[in-house]
């Protein structure tokens, strides 16, 4: 049987549309593949899958492998052996679904259905080694490696062989990042993978242990390669770039000795508009890394000190998160919630393009990022600060339309995803922020606007503020407005 008698993608997946009729994606409908495969012999989709002269045709075939794996007898090891053909392949498929053109990458279609396919055998850690290999030579799929290792530990994660496996995992990805000979994105997707496999957990925010041991000790292997391909020089730009854009995340006690070898020059606190996107009017998180591995923490602390309306004070801020690893928590977090309380405003000119930046925002965000990236065995203390952090956001009140003068949402959405972990702390402290007198009124009617988008019951708590005759008269009074 040749490709064409293979039914079209348009044929086997529907379109999905809003209450609104809105397109919103496709998806495949198992009914029409079941009548699909049901038709066809089983040999003729790995007819299609080992030819793949057409990529519609090889898509269509990939999106059939599973049934006919189940309907053709020894099929299955030759229909995997086409799918991780496959995974590296470039080429994508373009097809009509109810109307509206859709373009799918051949890679990625093979990639899921090969996972598919070994979910129906025996764990083998071999079909992983193989399929991690076929996304590392993958040019236009960045992202499959790593999701290659997640697979892989979804797969593994309750086996009894899953350390030593992770350990064959690890150390292949490990030597692809040593590997000079190959490409510069290769390693580095490589690297990316070994981080994702290190970061792998079944719940909450803590690495498996397994993970976290096994890929850990990769990362740091894989960091060591990636600081000496910078520091032996003349790395391949692309690969000196991507080291030099993460270094504070890659290996962050590799930039002092950098900066002491003259790998790294030392400068001083830019100027923000260095730092900034003035078209954008926002800070570029790129631009302040660079800047940051031309410093020392001490300057940075140093220039933090200054008045609020001190250019280089922005710049410090802008710079901090780049930070989270070189000094103390606790030396950065203090004078970034001083600042988060500010209402001062900076404004940046650069040509005809000019930007206002508040500062008490941009130190809020600062901090934020900052405890975000802060080492996992400091998260009691950096939850300390997030609380503090909160505080101090909501100090700035609300405008004359009721939103936020601080990044308010940010900082509930972080605290409201560790919820489980606090055991229901911020619940417990926004109700005392509706409820309770004493903190200041803008605050706490700044905690009501934001907070109501979380979480229903707040209604309920500001009602029952209004009903205290020992309630806040100020406070009272903003609600009563805003409600009614």
């Amino acid at each position: 049987m040749s490709d064409p008698d293979l039914p079209g993608l348009s044929d086997l997946f529907a379109l999905v549309v809003d209450e609104q009729n809105n397109p919103q994606g496709i998806q495949p409908v198992p009914e029409r593949l079941d009548e699909a495969a049901a038709g066809l012999e089983p040999e003729s989709v790995l007819e299609a899958l080992e030819s793949a002269k057409d990529p519609a045709a090889a898509a269509s075939a990939v999106f059939l492998a599973t049934r006919a794996a189940k309907r053709g007898r020894g099929l299955a090891p030759d229909l995997e052996k086409a799918l991780l053909h496959l995974v590296s392949d470039t080429r994508t498929a373009e097809a009509s679904v109810g109307g509206v053109l859709q373009v799918f990458d051949l890679a990625a279609c093979a990639f899921g259905a090969y996972f598919e396919l070994i979910r129906l055998r025996a764990r083998d850690v071999v079909a992983i080694l193989g399929v991690l290999g076929a996304c590392l030579v993958n040019p236009r799929r960045a992202d499959l490696a790593a999701a290659a290792v997640r697979q892989f530990q979804l797969l593994f994660k309750d086996d009894p062989k899953y350390e030593r496996a992770s350990e064959e995992v690890a150390e292949l990805l490990a030597d692809a990042v040593e590997d000079p000979a190959l490409s510069p994105s290769t390693r580095v997707r490589a690297y990316e993978a070994i981080v994702c496999g290190s970061r792998f957990s079944v719940s909450g925010r803590h690495p498996h242990p397994v993970a976290d041991k096994v890929f850990g000790k990769q990362r740091v292997r894989g960091a060591e390669a990636l600081v000496a391909a910078l520091e032996g020089g003349p790395a391949k730009p692309e690969l000196r770039e991507y080291v030099l854009r993460n270094l504070d995340t890659i290996r962050p006690e590799a930039i002092a000795p950098l900066q002491d070898k003259g790998v790294l020059q030392l400068g001083t606190i830019p100027d923000p508009k260095d730092l900034v996107d003035l078209g954008l009017q926002a800070p570029d998180p790129a631009k302040a890394a660079r800047a940051s591995l031309g410093l020392k923490p001490e300057q940075v602390l140093e220039a933090l000190k200054g008045g609020e309306d001190d250019p280089r004070v922005l710049a410090a801020v802008l710079l901090s998160p780049f930070f989270a690893r070189r000094m103390a928590l606790e030396a950065l977090a203090g004078r970034l919630i001083e600042l988060s309380a500010s209402d001062a405003r900076l404004d940046l000119v650069l040509g005809e393009k000019r930007a206002l930046f508040q500062l008490g925002r941009e130190a809020g965000l600062a901090l934020l990022s900052l405890l975000r990236s802060a080492p996992v065995e400091i998260d009691a203390a950096a939850l300390e600060w997030l609380f503090k952090g909160l505080d101090a956001v909501l100090s700035r009140g609300v405008n004359a339309s009721w939103v936020p003068n601080g990044p308010v949402m940010d900082y509930l959405h972080e605290l409201h995803s560790r919820e489980s972990e606090t055991k229901g702390r911020l619940q417990r402290t926004m109700q005392d922020y509706l409820t309770v007198p004493g903190r200041p009124a803008k605050a706490r009617i700044a905690a009501f606007c934001t907070y109501r988008n979380i979480e229903a019951a707040a209604d309920a708590w500001a009602q029952s503020a209004m009903l205290n005759p020992k309630e806040d008269p100020e406070f009272a009074g903003l609600l009563r407005t805003l409600t009614h």
